[in-house]
């Protein structure tokens, strides 16, 4: 379901060609923030990647989403803060969001077998 608004999402901002502006230097601050969920997503990734329960799993590809969304949220701000190309913002603006909104459908397919095979192996232990 988060894919399918997310794709909206995208989709309305490709073809309106807007992103989010913000003033003054705050989209500096914004890159921090979006670089700190980026670098605590992937230490989740490798810290999480050892133990092998669903909650974690689940967990770490919440933050792996997140990162994922402010990442394309960055990449438009700074299109609209810094400007360019019209004929180079739609087309970087929606491949990057054809790759975000498919990442995060595969992990979505990957959770729903995983809880499957899990619940599965459940029954046979009881």
């Amino acid at each position: 379901m988060m894919t399918i608004a997310l794709g909206g999402t995208v989709m309305l901002m490709v073809l309106k060609g807007q992103g989010k502006s913000y003033p003054g230097f705050l989209i500096f601050a914004v890159a921090a923030y979006t670089f700190y969920k980026i670098i605590l997503s992937a230490w989740n990734v490798v810290k999480a990647g050892r133990m092998k329960q669903m909650l974690l799993t689940a967990i770490r590809d919440i933050g792996f989403a997140d990162a994922l969304v402010s990442i394309l949220s960055l990449q438009t701000a700074m299109f609209a803060s810094f400007g360019g190309d019209n004929e180079f913002i739609r087309p970087m603006n929606a491949a990057t969001g054809t790759v975000v909104c498919l990442m995060i459908l595969i992990m979505g397919i990957r959770m729903i077998r995983m809880a499957a095979k899990e619940k599965k192996t459940e029954v046979y232990r009881l």
